[in-house]
């Protein structure tokens, strides 16, 4: 953009969301963890172990399906919760381009559920979307793009329930012809009001976020206006495992992939970046 780089935070992820950036990343191989993922899957729908294990294959078990077997009386209350869980997450946090079908390869993630609440959701949940722009993220930063305010929204509310989203949508180039024109003073560049990595400190890591096998980088260090100070020139990108090119000297693929966090993840004060001698903006 003329005016600068901007993107979505790990407190834009905290604060619209209302999800839980600290705490056990969820991170694994879908491929080895898939018995797991069978088993808990067979527990719920009440399966035996082929079906479980057809239904996690191919195409995914259907929505309608899920449902209709969860919502079973016969269901044990241990079921009903795990079967919630697993289709509210499925749904809100990590949909996919199927239109009726699901595969829920990080279920196993509902095993234990005095322990569910331990994990990060909300850097999984930016991992997984960070190339789809949430409307909610458009409407808190580009004045021009905002929708009307919810009358019936509280500060106290996750702040996706702020905005009424608009019946109809402009046409693409028209958006784009926004985008272009867009003047850095049309931004705002804190709507969650000053020292935001205040109230969300894991919003200033910086190194790999991950969901499964997706790892993205973050890199706060590229949007300091984002935190009220003056943007300044970044450190060095993080390394690619593999490089985004084909042919004899490059991968095998366009797909980039990056190494995932290791302790740095848990260890925030040797991770973050900090604002000694940065100016505020």
């Amino acid at each position: 953009m003329p005016w600068g780089e901007t993107t979505i935070t790990l407190h834009d992820v905290a604060l619209i969301l209302g999800l839980r950036v600290d705490g056990l990343a969820v991170h694994g191989d879908s491929i080895e963890e898939r018995p797991m993922c069978e088993l808990l899957l067979a527990e719920v729908l009440d399966l035996d172990m082929v079906e479980a294990h057809a239904k996690l294959g191919n195409s995914g078990i259907k929505w309608s399906e899920f449902v209709e077997r969860v919502r079973s009386r016969s269901r044990s209350c241990r079921q009903k919760v795990v079967g919630y869980l697993t289709f509210l997450i499925s749904m809100a946090l990590f949909p996919d381009r199927s239109i009726d079908r699901f595969k829920p390869t990080w279920m196993r993630y509902f095993s234990d559920l005095e322990h569910v609440g331990e994990y990060a959701w909300g850097g999984a949940v930016l991992a997984h979307l960070y190339r789809q722009l949430g409307l909610c993220w458009i409407y808190e930063y580009f004045r021009p793009l905002r929708a009307p305010i919810n009358s019936d929204y509280r500060e106290m509310q996750p702040r996706f329930l702020k905005w009424k989203p608009r019946k109809g949508i402009s046409d693409l180039i028209s958006v784009r012809r926004m985008l272009d024109d867009m003047q850095a003073d049309q931004i705002d560049w804190m709507p969650y009001g000053p020292h935001v990595h205040r109230r969300v400190p894991r919003t200033l890591y910086y190194g790999c976020i991950p969901f499964m096998e997706i790892i993205e980088p973050y890199l706060p260090d590229r949007v300091l206006r984002q935190f009220g100070f003056r943007q300044t020139i970044p450190q060095c990108y993080i390394q690619s495992g593999e490089p985004c090119l084909r042919g004899p000297l490059g991968g095998q693929t366009y797909r980039i992939w990056y190494d995932p966090p290791g302790e740095e993840w848990m260890d925030l004060a040797a991770s973050s970046i900090t604002f000694d001698g940065r100016t505020l903006a």
